[in-house]
């Protein structure tokens, strides 16, 4: 499913990428969100999911202060640019136990430092490792 004018409230990831073990990966996510929206106010999260759906995943970073969670200390890099709708994550050293069966790129709309809204891909990007 591609982000269209329709729908406002949109983040769009490839369905699965390969990775081996003590490699690395680098997930893409383009989102688009209402005009009405300052991209000044827009963060980027990304979660772990659970199973293949993002539902209640595990946050493991957070564009808010550049948040890590511990287990992906110093094996993350991420970039998010909202002015283009376009963000990444790079995770390094995959750990094939822990790192799946998904990651999901989440939206989040602050008004300062008040959460507002947010919203995330269903299904975000499955890890298939080598």
């Amino acid at each position: 499913g591609s982000c269209n004018d329709e729908d406002p409230y949109c983040t769009e990831q490839r369905g699965s990428t390969a990775a081996e073990e003590d490699g690395s990966v680098t997930i893409s996510c383009n989102f688009t969100y209402p005009k009405s929206i300052r991209p000044e106010d827009v963060r980027i999260a990304w979660k772990r999911g659970r199973t293949d759906r993002c539902g209640n995943g595990l946050i493991i970073y957070n564009h808010t202060g550049g948040w890590t969670h511990t287990d992906y200390k110093g094996r993350i890099s991420a970039v998010a640019n909202p002015n283009d709708g376009k963000a990444t994550i790079t995770i390094n050293n995959l750990r094939r136990d822990t790192d799946r069966p998904t990651f999901c790129c989440r939206v989040e709309v602050y008004e300062g430092s008040k959460y507002k809204e947010g919203w995330q891909n269903p299904h975000g990007t499955a890890i298939h490792y080598k």
